[in-house]
């Protein structure tokens, strides 16, 4: 299971995959991303700045999963982030 421990005004989560024969040729499914949400929400009560990083990086997957978890959160898209549309 999932622990988010707080020790500091911010909080960082690193999603790396899961891969079976290599760990970050991962693709995270929209239910994994979803999972995320209430997490990163109960985060963003606790602490000032939460940074995310994805480095499941295998054909793009890592900006695809990011895009996906800031729409589903109901963040505004990044500045250029159209040029990340695949």
């Amino acid at each position: 299971p999932v622990q988010l421990e707080v020790t500091a005004p911010f909080s960082y989560v690193r999603w790396h995959g899961h891969g079976a024969k290599l760990w970050y040729d991962y693709t995270y499914s929209t239910e994994e991303i979803d999972a995320w949400v209430p997490r990163v929400r109960t985060l963003a009560e606790k602490t000032d700045t939460i940074y995310g990083f994805f480095n499941n990086h295998f054909r793009g997957d890592a900006a695809v999963n990011c895009q996906t978890l800031a729409e589903h959160l109901g963040l505004p898209p990044p500045p250029g982030a159209s040029r990340l549309d695949v």
